[in-house]
This record gives structure tokens, sequence and C-alpha cells, in this order.
């Protein structure tokens, strides 16, 4: 608590507004202890892994959208505009913030 109000203190302006938010992450587990489907056999996890793996890989290759899950639509009539996303701080290697001292 202390250092986010350290960090408050440095960045606060007078006359500008400020909101506060927060991240839940929830239902987070390790790979190991996935529930499973009742009648599912055990490969069934580890072919559904692979099978994301490949088009994960295919649609970094040849662009987004280019393979899809059937159950999500065929004609989307819109498209996420990401422009003003929040950065992915969780999820992106690449966008962790920096610390300087």
């Amino acid at each position: 608590m202390e250092s986010a109000r350290n960090a408050m203190a440095r960045i606060y302006e007078p006359g500008r507004e400020f909101q506060k938010a927060g991240v839940l992450m929830v239902g987070l587990c390790p790979e190991t202890t996935i529930q499973g489907h009742l009648w599912e056999k055990d490969e069934g996890w580890e072919k559904r892994k692979r099978l994301m793996s490949i088009m994960d890989e295919v649609n970094d290759r040849f662009g987004r959208g280019t393979l899809e899950i059937a159950a999500s639509g065929l004609r989307q009539t819109w498209r996420m505009q990401s422009k003003w996303r929040s950065p992915r701080y969780t999820t992106c290697w690449a966008e962790l913030p920096v610390a300087s001292c």
C-alpha cells in the first residue's frame, strides 16, 4: 500500500482526474490441473492444445483471422478496435513497464 501511495504522490497533477482501477485474474491454474471432460479420454486435451498451437502459428504467419473456430461465427459485423486498448502488462512481455532508479 505504501508503494502505491508513493507512486501516486510522484504522478499526481492538480486538476487532473484519476480513476481507481484493478485487474482480476480469476480461474488461473497450472496446465497440469486443468479440469477435463467426464467422457473425454486423457489425450483429448493434448490434441486440443496442439491444434490451438498450430492455429496460432498459421495466424501469426498469414495474418490474424486466417484460421478461426467455426463457433465464433462466419459473419461478424464488427471487429474490436484496439487502438484505445490498455497495455497488456499481464500477458505480453514486450509491454511490461520498466522501472528505473
